[in-house]
């Protein structure tokens, strides 16, 4: 059963988890209606491109057929952060990505929150 049914189905409340910019996430959560809430989590961009660069260095090393097994160590994190930096990434540009959701802050359907005070404080910063 595909999994748009399943979650349709899915009592409330329901979460889902999504690295998706809004113009690419499904209609609900880009453009949410009636009691819907979304927490939109921000990184800030140093941790997201050091933790970024290890995921994508994992993903290299799990799966060879990405790039070879070789690539994995040959991409430094000099090579990965220029790219980072200069719109190149696999995943898209990251601040593009932050100021697309960034743009619906003023919309009362969605919460921001600071990774890093999730991490200090989770009941904390989700009481909002």
């Amino acid at each position: 059963r595909p999994s748009h049914l399943m979650l349709a189905d899915s009592p409330s409340p329901r979460v889902i988890l999504t690295h998706l910019h809004p113009d690419v996430a499904p209609p609900g959560i880009a453009n949410p209606k009636g009691n819907v809430k979304v927490l939109v989590v921000m990184r800030n961009p140093k941790d997201a491109a050091v933790s970024n660069y290890h995921f994508s260095m994992g993903l290299l090393r799990t799966f060879p057929y990405f790039c070879g097994r070789i690539a994995s160590y040959l991409f430094s994190w000099s090579i990965f952060c220029n790219l980072f930096l200069t719109k190149l990434c696999v995943y898209g540009y990251y601040f593009d990505h932050l100021l697309a959701w960034w743009q619906k802050r003023d919309d009362p359907h969605f919460l921001f929150l600071k990774y890093e005070d999730m991490k200090k404080n989770l009941p904390n910063a989700v009481k909002k």
